[in-house]
């Protein structure tokens, strides 16, 4: 079954060797309550054109159960939104890995959070196409 607003597996980052890279070589934009650090790997292994994970950190969000809440929040609205960038970010020579990092320092309401992700995600790509 194809879901056109689901998010799979796939499409999640978790390889540790990535995520360092984008933290040393990545770029990054701003739109609160986001950091969104992203770099293009050159590889043609993958099928997903944007591979994301989320960051919550535990000095601002001391609750594990309240961080949790903000990744979930954080992932549907990527879920919902992230078709505004998979069509424009189409390579055929590799694929983008991305890092979301929640930087709020409380929990924000849904409404919040999705307004962010859409601004932050406009920036990125308008930055990518930049370069």
């Amino acid at each position: 079954m194809n879901r056109p607003f689901g998010l799979p597996k796939s499409a999640r980052l978790k390889s540790r060797k990535v995520i360092s890279r984008l933290f040393s070589e990545g770029k990054h934009v701003f739109h609160y309550p986001f950091k969104l650090v992203y770099l293009k790997i050159q590889d043609q292994e993958d099928h997903e054109t944007v591979k994301m994970s989320v960051s919550v950190s535990k000095k601002r969000i001391k609750s594990a159960v309240k961080r949790n809440l903000v990744k979930r929040r954080t992932r549907e609205a990527y879920r919902i939104h992230r078709h505004a960038i998979l069509g424009q970010l189409e390579t055929s020579d590799g694929w983008f890995a991305i890092m979301l990092i929640y930087v709020g320092n409380q929990i924000e309401p849904y409404a919040l959070i999705e307004q962010g992700m859409q601004a932050v995600l406009k920036k990125m790509k308008h930055a990518v196409h930049r370069s």
